[in-house]
């Protein structure tokens, strides 16, 4: 039970219904948040863990599959979002779980994340309902929800000639109530991963909602605890110019003449990847390393820190992802296996796109505005490859489920390892191989493992790549796909194997492919030393 966890208990246990309404979890009267129905053959204590029912697995079980919004209220918003201009007469919230990524890394599980993320929602949209009935004859209230955020659209009616005078007010006073509230519960239970959950989420309002956005992004740097932002606020389109023209200033006069940057740059800026690498090595001696192996870059720390700088810039001005429906990427009814993968690059184009918006725009408006183009453009080419990844995967899954840049596929029949070869060297052929990270599970998995020993399979894969960093050229890498087998039936132990698809352009030699399967095996061993407080004595085998 939460809040206050409940005491340990010896010996495994069924956990049933209960966690449905577990006190504490259960969406509130009126909520529009929906939980799974949950089977009674859960095993959580075979996890290892002495407590057969903990906080974590109470609040997957009751918030994974929450929903919040239609697809149709969430299409209703974008349009309205999408024709929106400063001058309109609306105004536009956005609250986001500004550290998901990190909180990602540092649990290893994106359910646990995801429902992280719901438990917030769920204390937003219910106080969100109560100002909907406040203000119900002066404004109509479009509710919008994805992956990392809350938003909404405030429109008047067509009898009141503006906003309400004493709107900003309470929504300023929601998103403090709110945030205290959700900051005593994740502390109650012990999910204050990184003990910053008081900033875990940021909000912003605006006249359009990208203006709503960029407000949301620039409260991670400012002062004076974590209030909702209003990009009315001069500062904040001070502070926002100004990073415009800093931006600018290093890619011209820090970063483009250093001849250490030459290999990182690429037609005056610089090189998507490596601004991916930054974004996620918040250690600096790592990416310094990583820059090194990759690319033969000898940086110092303060160069090193120059790129850092940047790309804290370049992400502020990242336009948030619109996206109609938002399903949830599971693999809980795979009994007989089935497959997750992950498409990296992603962000890393948008954060490209982004830069070269901003040193294109005239000024801040324009800036903006072309950014929202580029991030369009970026978003086209993904769906397009979803949709040649998809292509393949469903020939060999049962059914399969996409959900931003992750994807699982659902087998009907055990998958034999001819077959996923055959499905790897299938994917090996698309345009850009390297940009999905494949992670099989076999049959007969229980099901609180499956999610959670696929994500090790993807974590791996991502060693690998590290690991193969200067001794196997990039360009080859590229063009290869690398699929991780795991073929234990639980979390932590187990076979591990590689599967590896070549693209037309790799061209392999002997030593490259023995040079692989030494890293493989480095990376497992690397990966089972990797700190991870849920799985904390991994031993998994290198096949």
């Amino acid at each position: 039970m939460l809040n206050p966890p409940r005491q340990s208990l010896a010996g495994p246990l069924l956990v049933c219904v209960i966690l449905s309404f577990a006190p504490g979890l259960a969406p509130a009267a009126g909520s529009k948040g929906k939980s799974a129905p949950l089977k009674c053959d859960i095993m959580f204590a075979s996890l290892g863990r002495q407590s057969t029912l903990t906080p974590r697995t109470e609040l997957i079980a009751s918030h994974l599959h929450m929903a919040f919004t239609t697809p149709k209220e969430n299409l209703s918003w974008m349009q309205i979002a999408k024709m929106s201009k400063p001058d309109s007469g609306v105004l536009f919230g956005d609250i986001e779980f500004s550290v998901l990524q990190k909180i990602n890394t540092l649990t290893n599980d994106k359910n646990l994340a995801t429902s992280m993320t719901n438990k917030h929602k769920e204390l937003t949209f219910k106080a969100l309902d109560e100002l909907k009935k406040k203000y119900s004859r002066e404004v109509d209230i479009i509710s919008y929800s994805d992956f990392k955020s809350a938003r909404f659209a405030i429109v008047p009616k067509m009898n009141s000639k503006s906003l309400p005078p004493q709107l900003k007010e309470d929504l300023a006073k929601l998103f403090e109530d709110t945030g205290k509230e959700y900051s005593d519960f994740i502390r109650a239970n012990g999910m204050n991963v990184d003990g910053g959950v008081e900033t875990w989420f940021r909000g912003g309002i605006g006249l359009t909602a990208d203006e709503a956005n960029f407000a949301t992004r620039m409260s991670r740097d400012m002062g004076q605890g974590n209030p909702l932002r209003d990009f009315e606020n001069p500062e904040i389109r001070r502070n926002m110019a100004a990073y415009k023209q800093w931006a600018e200033s290093m890619r011209r006069v820090d970063l483009g003449p250093d001849p250490s940057m030459a290999g990182l740059i690429e037609d005056g800026f610089i090189k998507d990847d490596v601004l991916d690498i930054v974004k996620k090595n918040p250690n600096h001696i790592e990416a310094r390393a990583r820059l090194k192996a990759k690319y033969g870059a000898d940086l110092d720390e303060h160069q090193v820190e120059r790129l850092y700088t940047y790309n804290m810039i370049i992400d502020h001005f990242s336009p948030g992802i619109h996206v109609a429906e938002r399903k949830v990427a599971s693999l809980e009814k795979a009994d007989f296996g089935g497959l997750s993968a992950d498409f990296s690059g992603l962000g890393a184009k948008n954060r490209g796109a982004t830069a070269r918006a901003i040193a294109k725009g005239r000024d801040l408006r324009e800036a903006i505005a072309l950014a929202r183009e580029g991030e369009q453009e970026v978003t086209k080419n993904f769906e397009a490859e979803t949709r040649a990844f998809k292509k393949i995967i469903d020939r060999y899954v049962a059914s399969s489920v996409s959900s931003g840049d992750d994807f699982v596929g659902t087998a009907s029949s055990r998958m034999s390892a001819a077959t996923k070869r055959k499905l790897v060297n299938e994917v090996a052929s698309l345009e850009t191989p390297a940009a999905q990270r494949l992670s099989f599970i076999s049959n007969g998995v229980q099901v609180e493992h499956r999610n959670l020993l696929a994500a090790h399979g993807e974590a791996i894969e991502k060693v690998l790549r590290q690991e193969l960093e200067g001794r196997v050229p990039a360009s080859k890498l590229r063009q290869v796909v690398f699929a991780i087998d795991m073929l234990g039936k639980s979390v932590g132990k187990g076979d591990v194997a590689l599967i590896t698809g070549e693209g037309a352009a790799a061209d392999l030699s002997k030593v490259e492919r023995l040079e692989i399967q030494k890293g493989f095996e480095r990376a497992i061993k690397a990966f089972n030393k990797k700190t991870d407080r849920d799985v904390p004595n991994k031993n998994y085998v290198a096949r």
